[in-house]
Order: C-alpha cells, then structure tokens, then sequence
C-alpha cells in the first residue's frame, strides 16, 4: 500500500483538493495477479506521479483507471474533482493518453505530420474538418525544441549521440524508439489536458533515452503548472539518478509522488 498524507490545511484557508485521490482502491488486475492490492495514495496538480513495479503488477490497469477508461473493482477514486467511475467521461474529456500498447497504439504506416493532424483534428469542432501544415509544424517545432533542450542533461556522456529529431514526412514505422515516446507524448498534449498519462517508461531500453525522458517529464509538470502526469516504470532507479546528480532536478523532487505495486 502506498498512502500520501496531506496535513490540514492553515487556518482560513479552504482545503486543497488533490488532483487524484485513491482510498482502499482495488483495481482489475490480470490474472496472473494472485492477490489484488488496496492502494491509497495523493497527487496534487503539478505532481508527477509514478507507478512502480514489476511486470503484471497492474500499473498500466492503474494508469488506465485513473483516465476513466477503466473500472476499479471497488474503492473510492476521484480524479481532477470528478468521481470514478460515475464521471468517467467527463475525466476522458480532460485527459491526455500517451501511447499505451495495445489501446492507442501509433500507426507505423503513418507519417509523424499525418498523427499530428488526426489529433488536432479530432480536438476542432465538427465544421473544422481540416488542420493548416502552419498548425502542424507548430507542434513538431515544440516537440524538436524540446529534444534538443534534454539533449543537454549533465548525466550524459559528453560524446553521447545527438538528439533526435522529429521530420514530419517520415514514417512512424521508421522512427527510433526516442523518437516514437516524443511523438506520442506530443499528440497525447494536444488539447491541453489536466492529466498526462505516460505508461511503461521502461519500454525506452537505452539508458540515456530514459534519462531523457525523465528529464522531459519533469520539465513538463515544471512549465505546466496545471497539468498532472502519472508515469509507469518498473524502477524509477533513473529518476532518483537525475535527482542525485543534478541540483536544477533534485529541485523538483518534492513534486513526485511514488505508489509501488507488488
């Protein structure tokens, strides 16, 4: 069980509400699961929370629950003050998903500058059926910018290989796994949600790409006050690295939050 105590909040001040709240949660677990756990845990806006544990542990049914696309078998569970899952969609309609295999999978026959259309897209209007190449180069642009920022990390060899970057006319069946985490958590950003979901953060095998990517999450919830992110691993060994070795990073390690599963 892993449980976030928040003291009372000072006198005249109303109470903050947690951005997630989980109390006795028991979520659908896999089979192979012998015994369903009882988690209780916080996270505040801002927060990066992290679900770690092995696999078949329940994270990504964790991670899926908390974004309203799964039921929990019993406990209490609000997300962003909304009751799940009675308010399921109203949770969904806030919520950006990352690419969770087997759900949302990229489309390998795809372009990078076609999936960013599609979301944008999908967020317009019904009578806004198409997106400007001006709109889409705006969002590559963001997320280029922000493969070259982490390709500055102090934790990286100083003859580490460059940073990626996004060309919208590639294939996504082309792109190196780096490349694929930048494009999904992009397309996952479009609508500005409240929620960030990243599951299996661990599917990046390269040391140095998860570096990156841990760097990147932080930066994230650093420079979007409002937005949550809850991220899965099987270790967040990683993270703890960033904060031991970085003063800018071990900053933010007040705003995460870590519920182990067994």
């Amino acid at each position: 069980m892993s449980q976030s105590v928040t003291g009372p909040a000072p006198v005249g001040r109303p109470a903050r509400v947690p951005a997630v709240s989980a109390r006795d949660l028991c979520i659908a677990s896999a089979p192979s699961i012998a015994r369903p756990q009882m988690l209780s845990f916080d996270a505040d806006t801002g927060d990066l929370l992290v679900i770690e544990g092995r696999a078949q542990s329940g994270k990504t049914a964790l991670l899926l629950t908390l974004a309203g696309r799964m039921k929990q078998q019993s406990g209490r569970l609000t997300v962003l003050g909304f009751s799940l899952p009675v308010q399921a969609g109203a949770v969904r309609a806030v919520t950006g998903l990352g690419v969770v295999q087997g759900v949302n999978d990229l489309d390998a026959s795809l372009t990078v500058e076609q999936h960013v259309a599609e979301r944008v897209i999908f967020h317009q209007s019904w009578w806004r059926p198409r997106v400007t190449r001006a709109t889409v180069e705006s969002y590559l642009q963001r997320a280029n910018a922000v493969l070259q920022r982490l390709g500055a990390s102090p934790l990286l060899p100083v003859n580490h290989t460059r940073p990626p970057t996004l060309v919208g006319h590639r294939f996504v069946g082309d792109l190196a796994p780096l490349d694929q985490f930048v494009l999904g958590t992009t397309l996952a950003l479009i609508g500005d949600p409240q929620l960030l979901i990243i599951d299996d953060i661990d599917a990046l095998r390269e040391h140095e790409n998860r570096l990156r990517a841990w760097s990147a999450l932080l930066a994230l919830v650093g420079a979007r006050r409002t937005l949550t992110v809850a991220v899965s691993c099987e270790d967040a060994t990683d993270l703890g690295d960033l904060f031991a070795h970085d003063p800018a990073e071990r900053l933010a390690r007040s705003r995460v939050k870590i519920v182990r599963m067994n």
